[in-house]
This record gives C-alpha cells, structure tokens and sequence, in this order.
C-alpha cells in the first residue's frame, strides 16, 4: 500500500489504519509521529501536484432589475417584489 493510498483512505478505518501504521513505523525503526508526518507530507504533495479542474457553474439571465439596487428607497418596504404577487 503506497503513503498516498493511505491518505486517501484515512477516513475509512481509524483502528486500522492507526495500527497499519504502527506496524510501518516499527518495522522503519521510526515513531508513529514521524511515519504519520511522512505519509501526511506526501499525501499534500500528490495532491498539490494535481491541478483541480474547473467548475462550470450555471448562470442565468434574469432579465434588468426591476428595482435599482443601489437606491434603498425605491425597495418595497413590506419585502414583496414590486408589480408582482
């Protein structure tokens, strides 16, 4: 299992992945602290080498205001739209 596999995977299993990891940092001659750091440091950068890809989002034309939003005075005071319901 690669450090980056075990990154992605940290929020499946706590237990299991605390004593995976336990198991590694023995058999390295390391702490847990620094086997964490290790597997943590190179999760950051695999994800930082991705580039996200963009969100389209939508966007819909609504047509002109029907009040100017910059002139307070002219908002219905009750919080009904104006020449509507």
């Amino acid at each position: 299992m690669t450090q980056a596999t075990v990154v992605r995977n940290i929020s499946c299993n706590r237990v299991e992945v605390n004593d995976m990891l336990k198991r590694q940092a023995a058999a390295e001659g390391r702490t847990l602290t620094e086997r964490l750091q290790r597997v943590l440091r190179a999760g950051l950068a695999a994800e930082g080498a991705r580039r996200r890809t963009r969100i389209a989002l939508p966007s819909y034309d609504l047509g002109p205001f029907l009040v100017d939003p910059h002139d307070r005075s002219a908002w219905p005071a009750s919080g009904r739209r104006p020449g509507g319901e």
